[in-house]
């Protein structure tokens, strides 16, 4: 496995997470 790419991912899923939070705030569906 590449370790680089999954970390990769995990970031990206990081900030996924973390707009769906922004927009939740703000009552954005």
């Amino acid at each position: 496995m590449d370790d680089d790419r999954i970390e990769k991912v995990l970031e990206d899923m990081r900030w996924f997470y973390g707009a769906s939070d922004w927009y939740a705030e703000r009552g954005v569906p």
